[in-house]
């Protein structure tokens, strides 16, 4: 069985979780899908987006974030999916679902994408 997270904004959520989570399921592969996105595509991605308050002000800040959050915050025995973000990707899909682009949608899209990819194999 393979179990996906969301990519969710808060760290200590995603711990407790993944903590929780490998008690109960001593058969499961746990995998977390974190956005990765496009240093040309910084710019768009917080000209779209809802939450812009939320978003780094600068694409180096984003990735020191985030390379520190796999680093650190998630274990070592769950797999991290990067999944690549194309910005005008996530506001078409976003657009479809009737969703705002923000923090909980780009969620969404990254849950689906790597939950296709393991559905597939």
């Amino acid at each position: 069985m393979v179990i996906v997270l969301r990519q969710l904004g808060c760290l200590l959520h995603v711990r407790a979780l993944l903590l929780n989570m490998r008690k109960n399921s001593n058969e499961s592969k746990i995998i977390t899908g974190v956005a990765w996105y496009r240093p040309e595509q910084w710019e768009r991605l917080r000209e779209v987006a809802e939450d812009v308050d939320n978003l780094k002000e600068t694409y180096e800040a984003w990735l020191k974030t985030a390379e520190q959050m796999i680093r650190d915050g998630i274990p070592s025995d769950v797999q991290v999916e990067r999944v690549d973000i194309d910005v005008e990707e996530v506001l078409a899909w976003c657009n479809v679902h009737s969703l705002p682009l923000n923090a909980a949608s780009r969620s969404r899209f990254v849950s689906e994408r790597v939950r296709q990819k393991y559905e597939s194999s």
